[in-house]
């Protein structure tokens, strides 16, 4: 809520800008339970539909390396057709010259549609931190992988100023296309 992130999205939705949706946030560590609680829990409570076609995740700063982690386990990353990296991602696999995603992997990644974002300002920009890897390498990364993303830097820093800017660009631009 600290972004108002329902707020952002209702208001592009009232725009015309975005199809509706069920925004559902979560908290750190969220990753262990997301599939076997939140998914059904949703599934169960609401009428949505049930495909990754029309399930999304992204996350800021901690919520990016939780959906980096989602993005690229095989046992996960096929329910969500949009990935959100936002000032976030695992070092494990970003800056880990060993790590070669494998054929299977890659072809996951290929349908999905992801956007890497960061602010300018943000310490996660261009140099990452102990935990996260960089945005600028994250996009080095899945280009050199030839995996289609996009990739924004704004004015802003590691705060809801930049990440409010992301998710328009998510919500308008990689939710629900084809």
């Amino acid at each position: 809520t600290g972004g108002w992130a329902n707020n952002v999205f209702d208001n592009l939705v009232a725009e015309g800008a975005a199809e509706p949706a069920i925004l559902v946030s979560l908290g750190l560590n969220s990753q262990n339970y997301l599939v076997s609680d939140i998914i059904g829990y949703v599934e169960e409570n609401y009428n949505v539909y049930t495909d990754a076609a029309h399930r999304a995740l992204a996350g800021t700063s901690m919520g990016g390396i939780a959906t980096s982690n989602v993005l690229l386990d095989a046992e996960t990353s096929g329910l969500f057709s949009a990935y959100g990296l936002f000032s976030g991602a695992n070092k494990e696999y970003f800056e880990n010259d060993e790590y070669v995603p494998s054929e299977e992997e890659l072809a996951m990644l290929s349908g999905a549609h992801i956007l890497v974002a960061s602010g300018t300002t943000d310490f996660n920009a261009f140099a990452g931190d102990n935990n996260s890897a960089s945005m600028e390498q994250v996009d080095k990364w899945l280009t050199v992988q030839d995996v289609e993303h996009g990739y924004m830097v704004n004015g802003g820093g590691h705060a809801w100023g930049s990440w409010v800017l992301a998710l328009k660009l998510f919500a308008t631009d990689y939710l629900w296309v084809e």
